[in-house]
């Protein structure tokens, strides 16, 4: 199986400007039912589901391979607010495609954060505190359960200030009262943040993308 590179693309560089930083996560990636076929399988899934998800923005931003998901940084340029309606309009759809298509050990559950911060490019990559806070949001244990218990494909957890300032002005496509405040207590990480579980329902013939009440 040929998997394509994140990074055949021109790299953007960023020398400290706010960026919007996009971090993923498939849940249960190292499973004992998967075998290296199936994370072949995720790992490509997941890279082209995000590419279909941004469209355009794709080609204007910085990707890097994380093994078990992907990160992404968006240039200043672009708004926050373009890259959470892209998210929200055409992930859930990409990710129950996937999930029609395969069987049990090839199907994700995919957590999503977004932050924004000063990012810097160096020659191992790219580096900045939204990253380091995207990447708490993702292991937050409040996400993680709410998931499980839901049986959620998709949760989506978002920065103080990306709600504050994007979703809580969202039109049509997201609302505030769609994401639920969480605590986020990970390694040296205490930080508020909101959560919104999105399930496109790995059943076949099942086209659901209905937020699921988190209370």
């Amino acid at each position: 199986m040929k998997f394509p590179s994140a990074d055949r693309k021109r790299r953007p560089s960023f020398s400290g400007q706010n960026c919007t930083v996009v971090n993923t996560d498939v849940a249960g990636f190292g499973a004992l039912q998967r075998n290296d076929r199936n994370r072949r399988i995720i790992r490509a899934a997941v890279l082209d589901m995000m590419r279909a998800s941004l469209g355009r923005l794709w080609e204007e931003c910085a990707s890097q391979d994380q093994g078990d998901g992907l990160l992404l940084v968006v240039p200043p340029a672009i708004p926050t607010a373009k890259v959470m309606e892209r998210l929200h309009g055409e992930l859930p759809e990409e990710l129950g495609k996937h999930n029609r298509t395969y069987d049990e050990p090839s199907r994700i559950r995919l957590r999503v954060a977004v932050t924004v911060g000063p990012i810097v490019s160096d020659p191992l990559g790219m580096s900045g505190e939204a990253i380091i806070r995207s990447s708490r949001l993702l292991d937050a244990p409040a996400l993680k359960d709410a998931m499980k218990l839901a049986g959620a494909s998709l949760g989506m957890i978002v920065s103080e200030f990306v709600h504050e300032h994007v979703i809580r002005h969202a039109e049509g496509w997201a609302g505030p009262g769609g994401y639920d405040a969480v605590e986020v207590n990970v390694k040296e990480s205490h930080v508020r943040a909101w959560m919104q579980l999105i399930d496109p329902s790995p059943t076949a013939g099942s086209s659901s993308s209905a937020p699921v009440a988190l209370s």
